[in-house]
């Protein structure tokens, strides 16, 4: 075994079930729990780079603390130690070396908070987002700080208002858009899910015009259209702030389950997250997109009506903690705290939820494709009745509903969308036929 600069290049006895579509990996190895992955299949965990491509490993070098996130570029980002604290720094494609990110103005470290960490590096390899462990030499107070740092400019921007002092900022994208959460403490302490645009302006995401309720509602994570997702009041949201829409959805079982949470999404729009027990005992995964349905999915059991097998421990499958951009790669972990649960990531190749997903024996046809203002759409059903249309943003807002009556046979009809999608780059087509099948197609719009 060939060792290089610290690193250990590592062949997996990998638990795997090789398919040539989708396919569930398994990392049965301590310090895997995957925290990011990116279009390429390369994801981090807190200890180890794992490459789906070579189904190989790279453990971390030893003065990184924890590995927090990468991105399409190849760069990387995570905690360093330095004497006594623990400090944001990335390491470029081809660099080899690490550079620690600068405090803000009139800040230092501080032991009282002795760990700053950078949770996301943007795709252009730019901005960095995260949290840090500062002393205000103003204030004369130690703080946890959400920061957005430029590595063009060399400038940290510590986030800041009078609504709050604590934070920690968890996403950001290529243009510099960053989320996360700020605690605001009146009328008690809690976590209010924040975004924060590259010109300084802070937008608190709620709900029917009211902040949440419970101390630990956030934003996990933005695409490059600034849709956003993550809890709020222990339930998974997505926010586009583009239409100042808000969509929650509810707990399929409270008897069951504590709440939920979505983790990542991608820039199709694919959204991953879990639905949790009491006290975080189990996690299982859920995917959402309108394609596959009006709420979340549990992600097992998609995958394993697909034909793919999911060796995970537990019947829970765990946290879905990430999506690669081009919603191709899904990683998380397995139940338990991160430094010790396995790892897995799993391969949607095809984009099955992206594609035309016709679960049904009807012959379908859409055109044009990119669609101006009508779409032509050819149909074969086996009896006459209504067909229900429906058109979704690829943030799941209900755009357009009609019914349409259809004969037994082939038929041809138009659906207009001219008015339903001003601002929308891609959406997706949902048919319900008389017979019950469901039929999708995702849509560009000219």
């Amino acid at each position: 075994m060939k060792k290089n600069n610290f690193l250990v290049f590592v062949v997996l006895s990998i638990i795997s079930n090789f398919l040539t579509a989708q396919e569930y990996r398994k990392l049965a190895v301590n310090n895997s729990a995957f925290q990011d992955v990116n279009d390429n299949g390369v994801a981090v965990s807190f200890g180890l780079i794992y490459n789906w491509s070579t189904n190989t490993y790279v453990v971390k070098e030893p003065i990184v603390y924890r590995l927090r996130g990468t991105n399409n570029n190849g760069d990387f980002i995570g905690s360093i130690t330095s004497g006594g604290f623990r400090l944001p720094a990335y390491k470029l494609n081809g660099s080899t070396t690490w550079t620690t990110i600068p405090f803000p103005a009139n800040t230092t470290t501080t032991s009282t908070f002795p760990e700053s960490v950078p949770y996301q590096i943007s795709d252009n390899g730019r901005y960095i987002a995260g949290q840090m462990g500062v002393f205000d030499q103003i204030a004369n107070s130690n703080y946890v700080i959400p920061f957005v740092h430029d590595i063009q400019t060399g400038i940290t921007t510590r986030a800041s208002n009078n609504d709050f002092v604590n934070g920690t900022f968890y996403t950001v994208n290529n243009t510099g858009k960053v989320a996360g959460w700020v605690d605001i403490p009146t009328p008690s302490t809690r976590r209010v899910p924040t975004l924060f645009s590259e010109t300084g302006v802070f937008k608190y995401i709620t709900k029917n015009g009211n902040l949440p309720v419970s101390t630990s509602s956030e934003v996990r994570a933005i695409n490059e259209s600034g849709v956003a997702v993550g809890t709020f009041d222990n339930l998974p949201f997505i926010y586009d702030p583009a239409s100042d829409s808000y969509t929650e959805f509810a707990n399929p079982d409270p008897s069951i389950y504590a709440g939920g949470s979505f983790g990542g999404i991608s820039n199709d729009g694919t959204v991953v997250g879990m639905w949790y027990k009491p006290a975080n005992t189990n996690r299982y995964t859920i995917i959402y997109n309108p394609a596959l349905g009006t709420v979340p999915i549990d992600f097992k059991t998609y995958l394993t009506n697909l034909g793919v097998t999911v060796n995970s421990t537990l019947d829970s499958m765990g946290a879905a903690y990430a999506i690669s951009p081009n919603g191709k790669y899904i990683a998380g972990f397995e139940d338990g705290p991160a430094i010790v649960a396995y790892g897995w990531i799993v391969y949607l190749p095809t984009l099955v939820l992206a594609n035309n997903e016709i679960k049904s024996e009807s012959a379908v046809q859409f055109y044009p494709n990119p669609v101006i203002d009508d779409i032509h759409i050819s149909l074969k059903t086996s009896k006459t009745g209504t067909a229900n249309m429906q058109l979704y943003a690829m943030d799941g807002k209900l755009l357009k509903a009609e019914n349409i009556t259809l004969n037994k046979g082939s038929n041809k009809f138009t659906f207009n969308i001219s008015n339903s999608v001003k601002g929308t780059k891609n959406a997706i087509v949902v048919i319900i036929t008389p017979e019950g099948n469901r039929i999708t197609k995702k849509i560009m719009l000219k």
